[in-house]
């Protein structure tokens, strides 16, 4: 694999990432203040995916998480 290669995947991957945080940031909600008591590794959890954890951020429990810290 060339390096130019390896420099376009990264920077697609970047990219990628970047567009991702910010839909998460501009989709932030007040509402979304509810899963401050969500530790990080509860994202990936599916008993946190319950109705009971609706958010309006369109990246899901994810997006609200790292949105509020943004």
């Amino acid at each position: 694999m060339s390096a130019e290669l390896k420099k376009q995947i990264l920077g697609f991957l970047f990219s990628v990432f970047g567009i991702l945080l910010a839909l998460a940031v501009i989709s932030y909600s007040d509402k979304d203040q509810s899963l401050e008591r969500l530790q990080f590794i509860d994202i990936f959890r599916k008993e946190s995916y319950s109705k009971a954890f609706v958010t309006l951020n369109w990246l899901g429990i994810a997006g609200a998480y790292v949105s509020d810290y943004l």
